[in-house]
C-alpha cells in the first residue's frame, strides 16, 4: 500500500501491521509518544485513526523498546526527530542500545539524545576510490626518483657528508 496521507488505519490495523499491541498503542497515545494524527480518541469508546507515518513511528518505537531502550529515551529522541520536521519515513534510525542516532544523508549522523550532536562519518569505500584516483593521477606524473637523487650534504640535518655531527668521531 502506498504512503498516502488520505489512507487511514484503525488501532486494530495498526496493531497488526506494526506488530504492537493495541494496549501499547493506547498507552503511547496517552503519554504523547505515538499519537494518531488523523483522528484522536475523544473519550472512552471513541476510535483512533492513524496515518501510514504513525504506523512507521509505532513500528520504530516498538523495535527500539524491544531492544531494551527505555520509553524515556525513545520519547526524548522522538521529540528531537519531530523537531527536524523531516518525515520519519525519510530517515534512517540507528541505535547502539544506549542512544538513538538519526541519519538523513550518508554524511550526517546525529545523536538525538545529546541535543543533536553531529557525528563524523567516513565512508571508507568512497575514500578508497578518491585515494585510487589520486594515486593513478600521481603515476602519470614523472616521479622524483627518475629525476635523480639529491646528495645529502648534511646542511639540513647539521651533519657532515658522512652523517656525523660536528665533533663526532668515527666509532669503527
Amino acid at each position: 500500500m502506498p504512503r498516502n496521507a488520505a489512507t487511514t488505519f484503525s488501532i486494530t490495523n495498526v496493531s497488526r501491521i506494526a506488530e504492537v499491541s493495541a494496549r501499547r498503542l493506547a498507552y503511547w497515545d496517552s503519554i504523547g509518544l505515538v499519537k494518531p494524527s488523523v483522528e484522536h480518541a475523544h473519550g472512552k469508546g471513541s476510535r483512533r485513526f492513524y496515518s501510514f507515518q504513525d504506523i512507521a513511528e509505532a513500528k520504530i518505537v516498538g523495535r527500539l523498546q524491544d531492544c531494551g531502550l527505555s520509553l524515556q529515551r525513545i520519547r526524548r529522541s522522538f521529540d528531537f526527530i519531530r523537531s527536524l520536521r523531516i518525515p520519519i519515513c525519510d530517515l534512517a534510525i540507528v541505535s547502539d542500545g544506549e542512544t538513538i542516532y538519526v541519519c538523513n544523508s550518508e554524511d550526517v549522523i546525529v545523536d538525538t539524545l545529546k541535543g543533536g550532536q553531529i557525528l563524523l562519518t567516513l565512508v571508507v569505500a568512497d575514500m578508497l576510490r578518491e585515494l585510487e584516483a589520486a594515486a593513478s593521477d600521481r603515476e602519470r606524473e614523472p616521479s622524483e626518483s627518475t629525476q635523480g637523487c639529491p646528495i645529502d650534504t648534511g646542511e639540513e640535518t647539521g651533519t657532515d657528508a658522512g652523517g656525523r655531527y660536528p665533533g663526532e668521531t668515527d666509532r669503527s
